[in-house]
């Protein structure tokens, strides 16, 4: 089996509230190495549509999402870790020759969550990295601003992800939306939960 790397970007999409609680988590997923590279240049923040819409044509790339419409989950600082490996498994239901996962997650999270998500994704021991990346270098979590990652440019699969999100969440005509969407049960989501829950109380 050749070796292959799945390179996968998540983000979402910003929008939840208590009134409306209905939040977009979004992954992309790429084979292509170029995808994968963290660009010197910063990549710009104006989403662009027609261009991550135009990125998902070519071969070798993807997506899944989600939407997160109970009120527990609004603003919840975890929401990524929490959310991906649940849309990694459905995309390799159909892309089984998998050696190794890279996964850039957008915003600050503490190292604990990068580590549970290695964890969750137990059968990639050895052969995942997960990184994350914030438009600053002092990040708030929760009431406390942490110096949890260095400033870093943006990752290109993230850009695609935040664009992509953002499109969904306007209900602009995303190709294949409708399969890409993947369901997750209530109860699986709380029982994840809250193992997220207790990392931050042991903070």
């Amino acid at each position: 089996m050749p070796n292959k790397t799945l390179y996968v970007g998540v983000d979402d999409s910003n929008h939840a509230d208590k009134v409306r609680p209905a939040e977009v988590i979004l992954a992309t997923f790429s084979f292509d190495h170029a995808d994968g590279c963290i660009r010197e240049k910063k990549i710009g923040r104006k989403k662009n549509h027609k261009e991550s819409i135009g990125w998902l044509k070519y071969p070798q790339r993807d997506y899944r999402f989600t939407i997160l419409t109970d009120g527990k989950f609004v603003h919840t600082c975890y929401n990524l870790p929490l959310i991906v490996p649940f849309l990694i498994r459905d995309y390799l239901k159909e892309n089984t020759e998998v050696n190794n996962l890279e996964i850039h997650l957008d915003g600050a999270f503490l190292p604990e969550y990068k580590e549970n998500l290695v964890r969750e994704m137990a059968e990639f021991e050895g052969r995942i990295s997960v990184s994350n990346f914030v438009k600053d270098k002092v990040a708030t979590l929760g009431r406390k601003k942490k110096n949890l990652c260095k400033y870093q440019t943006r990752s290109l699969l993230i850009h695609h992800a935040d664009a992509l999100a953002n499109a969904i969440s306007h209900n602009f005509n995303v190709p294949r939306e409708a399969e890409n969407h993947v369901y997750i049960p209530l109860e699986q989501l709380l029982q994840k939960e809250k193992e997220y829950a207790s990392l931050i109380q042991r903070v």
